[in-house]
């Protein structure tokens, strides 16, 4: 009898060719394989020593530049979060991976080579993964170092903290664990389906049940993940807008959702174990019939039921069933945005102002701002930048005492733009050594007119020259003009080198200036410049010879990217310009916010904050000197985010007095207050019911023309204790453009921050900006002057209208400019006051003051 291994051996000449063909490959791609061995792991190697050489490289060069700046704490805070976290993930993200590639080599009997492979591989991807998570950093330490918010969830009872700090920690992991497990079963899968079909592995015959066994471990590590993700809905439902337009949980998330998330975290923890104990047996039905049920149930539990109950039982009751929930919306929506802060007063509305008080009004309203920056930017672009390499920064508003007397006044500082000089000119040594820094401040008046018609400066040319309008030049005096730093410095320059710097023009020679600022990263020897080179990626730097050891590389010049060095956790707004103490100084509004305060409205689209925010605070008033960098992060009123991160990174946020030369030039900032004002439109209402039947919403206004009146920096005396800087935005009723009310909001040292809404008389019709504007289009002198100023080659625009409160009663301003073609700058024509049925247009400010509110003194 013939051996079944004499049989296999006795095949057809064809069959043994074959099987010598397929053996003679395989052989050859295992010597190929043996000899690319060796060269695959230098280059792994060479790969290693470059990604490392290179991290190193960037941290040596960040803590250079941190200890430069006095910030090392913050420095070694946050490379220790970063690396702390990317270890931790990358550690478990390998470990996992690498027992999914070798239990799938196991069962397809592959050793050795496959398995060093994989795990090269494994750590790759780990490591990749890492760093992703990494990225999230400021989330994990943030819940690490929270701080309560003293606030009460009203449905679960745990503070408002756990759901700003440990809630999207939570997710995070959540979302990690449903990554990680399905990458997992993705290795496991592949490696088996590809190796047992490759030549090269010998015709590998994989143990499929050994296989089904580690994949069903996994699916019930996936089901654990999955019931954690159930507890986290759970909590979650205090941002539902599921079953209504308001944010938090409602009548039936509490009393259906709810109770179904709970059964969902209960499935899925019995699949978890019934799949963990089916996976050493043969029966796929256990298995099956669970998959099966959860499917059942989620749809149950999350789509049906809850639909069936709000569309036949809540709906029709939803004015009883959903007043408590609604209460709860609005009392941590108005929490969430400082609106439980706001004093209210009634406004008499008045139909004229009272001509007892017009002499007063007309001082009142003489600071009134008539430009604005839309309206002044051609007469700084052509008035102000004198020089093709300086550029003006985006133009501010701020106040000054000049004279005695508060001025609003519009701010731009004149930073250096070397990227607009002429090619020729455009050299490593006019780039980086010597157009170095702007100069000087451009102020004008908001209020006042040249004769011309152009805005009035005050301060402006180079150097900077104070207007002989000012009497009293104290308050506009700059002692320290130069700006090495600004918003758009964004290149790095080098001082204290062979080069004197240029400083500004000055007739037909330059004045020139050495650098005596004092910060900056030393350049250092050969080695530390070998390294500035190579990070700046500059080979000039390297080699040349106006560059010496002693000399300092001024980085981070940008005053927003600056501050976000040192304190990355915040938001930042547009810097502005002041004179603080004679030195020019950048204030920057800094923000925290966040998408997980519970039953708060979320912010609308056209915020100016990103979608999902619904919380905010302006909590840090961060200040950088314009010629040597330094910063200082204030702290300003309470909020729990904040004192989070200051655990985190002490010594970064100062509780001092703001001094005093500064706080008069601090802001309420227009972002968080047109955020404030959108919220409010709805949440000036308390009361539940009355907010539920939506009677007494307001909208923000448009005038004639659709253009939309945003709050607006005024300086006014609302609250009769002095004239301050304000902001202040009307409000009208919905369908109708009838004014109802004011928001406004004091800057003010003694006040700042204050927000008080003035509501008018809901008992007759006050005008709002769209009908004063329609009725000053209609009136017949008014408009025959605007034609007269129409003709061909000129446009006549009005300016922003002020809807002002004054004296019990409502004044109108609105300005009116003319503009020429070929980029002219624009003319103020005119002034239109509205007192009343008074409709009257003077050609400046205090003209149109004292046409609208004549002297009845008899004084003149």
């Amino acid at each position: 009898m013939t051996s079944p291994a004499a049989a296999a051996s006795s095949g057809t000449p064809d069959e043994a060719k074959d099987s010598a063909g397929k053996s003679g490959r395989t052989a050859r791609v295992r010597r190929s394989l043996r000899r690319f061995g060796p060269i695959f792991g230098i280059l792994v190697g060479l790969v290693a020593v470059v990604v490392v050489g290179y991290a190193w490289l960037l941290t040596w060069t960040d803590h250079e530049w941190y200890a430069s700046v006095g910030e090392d704490s913050v420095f070694w805070t946050r490379y220790a979060s970063i690396w702390a976290v990317w270890g931790t993930s990358t550690a478990l993200n390998f470990v996992a991976l690498l027992l999914a590639s070798r239990s799938a080599w196991a069962a397809v009997g592959a050793k050795g080579r496959f398995r060093a492979v994989t795990a090269v591989a494994a750590f790759a991807v780990a490591a990749a993964m890492g760093v992703t998570m990494s990225n999230n950093w400021m989330v994990f330490r943030l819940a690490w170092a929270q701080s309560p918010f003293g606030i009460t969830d009203p449905q679960f009872g745990l503070d408002v903290g756990f759901f700003v700090f440990t809630l999207p920690a939570l997710e995070l992991l959540v979302g990690w664990g449903f990554q990680l497990i399905l990458l997992a079963m993705a290795v496991h899968v592949t490696i088996v389906f590809i190796s047992s079909r490759l030549d090269y592995t010998g015709r590998i015959h994989a143990d499929w049940w050994r296989v089904r066994r580690i994949f069903w471990r996994l699916l019930a590590a996936l089901m654990v993940v999955a019931a954690a993700s159930f507890v986290l809905k759970v909590w979650q439902l205090s941002y539902s807008t599921t079953q209504t337009a308001f944010v938090g949980a409602s009548f039936t998330d509490v009393t259906v959702q709810l109770p179904g998330l709970v059964a969902m975290v209960g499935v899925c923890l019995v699949i978890a174990v019934v799949l963990a104990i089916t996976s050493g047996q043969r029966n796929f039905a256990p298995a099956v019939w669970s998959f099966v049920g959860l499917v059942v149930m989620a749809l149950l539990t999350s789509t049906l039921v809850p639909a069936g109950v709000q569309r036949f039982w809540t709906r029709p009751n939803e004015a009883t069933l959903e007043l408590p929930y609604l209460a709860r919306n609005v009392a941590m929506t108005r929490v969430a945005y400082q609106l439980d802060q706001v004093a209210s007063q009634t406004h008499e509305g008045a139909d004229t102002v009272p001509s007892t008080d017009t002499a007063q009004v007309r001082d009142e309203l003489s600071t009134a701002a008539v430009w604005s920056s839309s309206t002044v930017a051609q007469a700084f672009n052509q008035l102000q930048t004198i020089r093709p390499y300086y550029r003006l920064s985006k133009i501010s508003t701020d106040r000054y005492r000049i004279d005695g007397k508060l001025e609003q006044v519009l701010v731009s500082a004149r930073e250096i733009s070397p990227s607009n000089l002429p090619s020729a000119g455009s050299s490593f040594v006019n780039r980086r050594l010597v157009y170095t820094h702007g100069y000087g401040l451009a102020i004008s008046s908001a209020s006042q007119t040249s004769k011309e018609g152009f805005p009035q400066f005050l301060v402006g040319d180079v150097p900077a020259t104070v207007s002989p309008t000012v009497r009293d030049a104290s308050s506009l005096t700059i002692t320290q003009p130069r700006v090495y730093y600004g918003p758009d410095q964004s290149d790095w320059v080098v001082v204290n080198t062979g080069m004197d710097e240029f400083d500004y023009p000055s007739g037909t020679k330059n004045v020139r200036n050495r650098y005596a600022g004092g910060d900056g990263v030393t350049v250092g020897g050969p080695l530390n410049r070998l390294a500035w080179a190579l990070r700046l990626r500059s080979i000039d730097l390297l080699v040349s010879g106006y560059v010496h050891d002693d000399s300092r590389i001024l980085l981070n010049r940008g005053v927003v990217a600056r501050a976000q060095k040192i304190a990355p956790w915040l938001t930042y707004d547009t810097p502005y310009a002041a004179i603080v103490d004679g030195r020019i100084t950048w204030i920057v509004d800094a923000y925290t916010t966040s998408d997980h305060f519970p039953y708060s409205q979320t912010l609308p689209n056209s915020s100016p904050f990103p979608n999902g925010t619904n919380y905010v605070r302006s909590s840090v008033k961060v200040t950088v000197d314009a010629e040597t960098g330094q910063m200082h992060f204030y702290a300003v009123g309470a909020d729990p985010v904040r004192d989070a991160w200051e655990r985190i990174f002490p010594g970064v946020i100062s509780h001092d007095t703001i001094p005093a030369s500064l706080a008069a030039h601090l802001r309420v900032p227009m972002k968080l207050f047109t955020a404030q004002t959108q919220v409010f439109a709805k949440y000036h209402v308390s009361d539940p019911t009355v907010f539920y039947n939506q009677e007494d919403t307001w909208r923000i206004p448009s005038d004639a023309s659709g253009n939309t009146l945003s709050p607006q920096y005024v300086l006014l005396d609302t609250a009769g204790t002095g004239t301050g800087l304000d902001l202040v935005q009307p409000y009208v009723l919905p369908n109708r453009d009838d004014l109802v009310g004011w928001l406004t909001a004091s800057s003010e040292p003694g006040s700042y921050g204050a927000k008080t809404v003035y509501t008018l008389p809901k008992s007759r019709v006050i005008l709002g900006a769209a009908q004063v504007s329609a009725r000053i289009n209609q009136d017949p002198d008014i408009a025959q002057q605007l034609t007269l100023w129409n003709q061909p080659g000129s446009t006549v625009t009005f300016g922003s209208m002020l809807v002002l409160p004054i004296r019990g009663s409502t004044v109108y301003l609105q300005p009116v400019f003319l503009t020429a073609q070929n980029n002219a700058i624009t003319e103020l024509v005119g002034v239109v006051a509205v007192n009343g049925s008074s409709i009257t247009l003077g050609s400046t400010l205090p003209d149109a003051l004292a046409k609208a509110f004549p002297d009845t003194t008899g004084g003149g």
